[in-house]
């Protein structure tokens, strides 16, 4: 290999690393410090006007299961594709039981487990909630498609973190996937278990390529969804104290002095990376009794906000699920003379618990 072809490839992917590090630290790091809810709306499109090919109407007609989902770190998965299911997917795809996953909710990669109804016909809408934070960024969501062998839709460690910012909203489209734990090729396939894939894998328009298959539909170039899920940002909350500024004795500012054309400036660098400048005012005094009579100058330094101690945590707003509570402090000096603003004085954040309340 050229040697200068080999340096500048090394040298790209030196860059590319400390990017991506980058960009990970700062969806993913701890010092984050937030907590964040996204609503959840999953609609289905499996109808006979566009998967006309052995559509079930009846015993059972065309619905899909229970939608159970998990927010994660890269260490946990409900499935992959190319890979062989978990045991807790595995046993809900072939009958519908959820309870070792709902046990997966107590380990530690695992930030929130969260449900949506099943939806008893093809067409509807399943509406949920969950929590994500900066160490569980990931979500994972699977649905069984009823009736079917092993076929499911969902999403697998989608990441609602991007480039350091929590993703507002975003659709995303869905095909059918397979389990690979049943050789059935149509929606009322009996159970079968010989040459087997054994892992997951995406159903399309023209794999598994068999005439049979209820998905085959060589003439498509691929498959219309079957159904969508949206993501939507509903709140941030703050899990510990914000970080403030506290400008009465300049600890958290950096300054110098310099001397431009003649003129005193002072220069600060604020948490922000923001350079500013500021003009010094220059008054004029004359000084009786002066021994050289010279002139004097008096500075006026700009005069920063000061701030009293926070108050005490008020009371949760909830006493079940994820409420709020506040702290107040008060101006004690006021800013003059283009000095550092006052910071805020009111810091909220969450309280209570992500489990959501006991429903009646």
């Amino acid at each position: 290999m050229d040697v200068k072809f080999y340096t500048t490839w090394h040298l790209l992917s030196i860059i590319l690393l400390i990017n991506v590090y980058h960009i990970k630290s700062q969806c993913g790091s701890s010092s984050d410090n937030k907590l964040v809810q996204y609503k959840i709306l999953l609609k289905t499109y499996w109808s006979r006007e566009r998967f006309p090919k052995q559509y079930p109407q009846w015993s059972p007609s065309a619905q899909f299961g229970r939608l159970i989902g998990k927010t994660h770190d890269s260490s946990y998965f409900l499935y992959h594709l190319g890979k062989n299911l978990p045991s807790g997917t595995m046993d809900y795809l072939k009958n519908e039981n959820s309870n070792d996953l709902n046990i997966d909710g107590e380990i530690s990669s695992v930030l929130d487990t969260f449900g949506g109804t099943k939806l008893l016909r093809g067409e509807g809408t399943s509406i949920t909630r969950a929590f994500l934070d900066s160490n569980h960024t990931l979500i994972s969501i699977i649905m069984r498609i009823n009736p079917s062998p092993d076929w499911f839709i969902g999403i697998d460690s989608f990441s609602l973190c991007v480039k350091g910012r929590w993703i507002d909203t975003v659709t995303l489209e869905l095909d059918p996937l397979d389990g690979g734990i049943d050789n059935g090729l149509t929606f009322k396939s009996k159970s079968g278990t010989t040459n087997l894939k054994n892992f997951v894998y995406r159903i399309t328009s023209r794999y598994p390529a068999h005439h049979t298959s209820s998905f085959y539909y060589p003439n498509l170039p691929r498959l219309p969804p079957i159904a969508t899920l949206t993501f939507q940002k509903l709140k941030e909350y703050t899990l510990n104290d914000a970080y403030h500024r506290q400008s009465k004795h300049h600890q958290n500012h950096m300054y110098f002095v310099t001397n431009d054309n003649k003129i005193n400036y002072r220069y600060w660098i604020d948490d922000d990376k923001d350079l500013k400048k500021l003009k010094i005012i220059k008054e004029q005094k004359n000084k009786k009794n002066s021994k050289n009579n010279k002139k004097h100058y008096r500075l006026h330094l700009p005069r920063d906000c000061a701030v009293s101690e926070w108050s005490s945590w008020s009371a949760c707003t909830r006493t079940c699920g994820v409420g709020e509570t506040q702290r107040l402090r008060k101006i004690i000096v006021k800013p003059r003379r283009t000095g550092a603003p006052c910071p805020t004085l009111k810091d909220i954040k969450w309280c209570g618990s992500i489990k959501p309340c006991k429903q009646i």
